[in-house]
């Protein structure tokens, strides 16, 4: 697989999805930096690319590059304002790495409103309004994520501590 994407890239240098290929080779094997650089050039040859935006902020994310994976992801859900995972994804790195709450809860309530049910987005947003100090909305993310996955471990802990 690598060397046909060498050999596309050798004849057909502004092929974006030979470079968008290239950069998952890399990432796949650790290779974080030289991903970026074939994410980036991709982008160069076809700017809205939904999946070379996602990839980058992924890599950008294990670089510790938060702001600018912040603003990648920010790009992949602008162009695919109903994709789940680009909304947790921004929410969940803004909520890890920079405590913008505000920003985690935008995301997260955005990808709720791609995938209702989804527990993982419910749990994080309890998480928010637990930092940010309001217990009681708090308790209701955690409860309703409860109902989505009954039984939880985290939802429960987290529930019961703030009673």
């Amino acid at each position: 697989m690598t060397q046909t994407i060498l050999r596309i890239l050798e004849c057909r240098p502004d092929s974006y999805q030979s470079w968008y290929q290239q950069g998952n080779l890399y990432r796949n094997r650790g290779w974080y930096q030289e991903a970026l650089i074939s994410y980036e050039k991709a982008l160069e040859y076809y700017p809205n690319d939904y999946w070379s935006w996602y990839r980058r902020g992924k890599v950008l994310e294990l670089l510790s590059h938060y702001q600018e994976a912040n603003q990648s992801y920010s790009k992949a859900c602008k162009l695919k304002p109903r994709n789940y995972w680009c909304w947790y994804e921004q929410g969940y790195l803004n909520f890890k790495y920079l405590q913008d709450y505000a920003q985690c809860l935008l995301c997260f309530n955005q990808a709720l409103s791609v995938n209702p049910d989804d527990y993982w987005a419910t749990y994080r947003l309890g998480d928010v309004w637990r930092l940010l100090g309001d217990y009681t909305t708090a308790i209701s993310y955690y409860a309703e994520a409860l109902t989505i996955r009954p039984g939880d471990y985290w939802a429960n802990y987290r529930r019961d501590q703030l009673f």
